[in-house]
């Protein structure tokens, strides 16, 4: 009896260990608002005349209102992370591979805390966004 009972908590130790690399917990709230207001921020500092608005679940980027030909990005919030979109990421320079995504055009960042901005490489890539 007691070999069954040491082989189940082996069993349940492995299933546990293993939920818990695949699985994050959810991000808090309030770090996902500062992230995201923190992202918006660096984006406004790399071009003052841009124009954000709320879409798609998120808010986008635009250089010019109420053009989308000129979206050129956003940030989400998702259960776990904070994603910000680049319409055109495929074309960035990514020495550090930090960009996700194999669409055509379209890569994204996925940040879990605030120290990620920096970490990531957000500034440098909102820069080739947003820049003209």
């Amino acid at each position: 009896m007691a070999f069954l009972l040491s082989r189940a908590n082996l069993l349940w130790d492995v299933l546990t260990a293993s939920y818990c690399t695949r699985h994050t917990p959810p991000m808090d709230e309030t770090v996902k608002s500062v992230v995201i207001s923190a992202v918006i921020y660096l984006a406004r500092q790399t071009r003052p005349d841009l124009h954000t608005e709320p879409k798609y679940g998120g808010t986008v980027f635009m250089t010019k209102a109420g053009t989308p030909s000129t979206l050129s990005g956003g940030v989400y919030a998702y259960k776990d992370h904070v994603s910000v979109e680049f319409s055109n990421g495929a074309t960035f320079s990514d020495a550090a591979n930090q960009l996700e995504g194999k669409g055509i055009l379209r890569r994204h960042v996925k940040l879990h805390s605030l120290s990620d901005i920096a970490a990531k490489d957000v500034a440098g890539f909102l820069a080739q966004a947003l820049t003209p």
